[in-house]
């Protein structure tokens, strides 16, 4: 039983209105009450200090309170090592090689271009239809270190290389999904290769999340 079922459960057995609930729980002001108390029956059991004041009132705590909340808990991690996972095999799934540019700031600013045009606007860079099938295939056929040079020579005030990230440092020739060869962006010399899967921050307006990536 999660902690939703069992909360309506215990205001069932004991006659317990919704607007008595945030006298039972000892709050002054009703609508912050129940804000906490929708957000808790909603799955957010790690409010502590909300749980600590149901389990001080024996009418919602009742006997299974923190069962329910363990299970709610559980349940939460079990959707979202699911969701995790289908969202992965979507991304391999559309994965396509290409070029990725790291630059000297892993913060963008001004941050609302980045949020109204993307960070692969300012990072990616597509790579020519042939090559890519080179690259999924297994091969590696063409010099794509001569290509990144003539870009950069070519392009020297391009976005992917001064941009709101900074100046660029490091370019990644992603060739699979969780793959990528890393070279300096001055000497183009191979620096490392990394065998991690993605992980991109989203950007919004206001902040940047899920930052602590090693590849985009």
């Amino acid at each position: 039983m999660d902690i939703k079922q069992y909360l309506e459960r215990q205001c069932a057995l004991n006659s317990i209105s919704r607007g008595q609930i945030p006298n039972l729980l000892g709050y002054a002001n009703a609508a912050k009450a129940l804000r906490r108390y929708d957000a808790f029956v909603g799955g957010n059991v790690t409010d502590e200090e909300f749980a600590e004041r149901i389990r001080a009132c024996d009418l919602l705590a009742g006997s299974a309170l923190d069962e329910a909340m363990a299970h709610t808990a559980h349940v939460q991690r079990v959707n979202q090592r699911e969701q995790c996972f289908i969202e992965e095999l979507r991304k391999r799934n559309a994965f396509v090689p290409h070029v990725w540019f790291e630059h000297e700031r892993s913060y963008p600013s001004p941050i609302f271009i980045v949020a109204m045009f993307g960070e692969e606007h300012f990072r990616k860079l597509d790579l020519p239809e042939e090559m890519q099938t080179f690259f999924l295939t297994g091969g590696w056929v063409f010099d794509v270190q001569s290509i990144i040079k003539d870009f950069i020579d070519s392009h020297p005030q391009h976005r992917l290389l001064r941009g709101p990230f900074g100046k660029a440092v490091r370019v990644i020739i992603r060739d699979t999904y969780d793959h990528g060869f890393v070279y300096d962006i001055t000497t183009l010399e191979l620096i490392e290769e990394r065998h991690t899967a993605p992980k991109v921050g989203r950007i919004t307006r206001h902040r940047v999340k899920g930052r602590g990536r090693r590849l985009p």
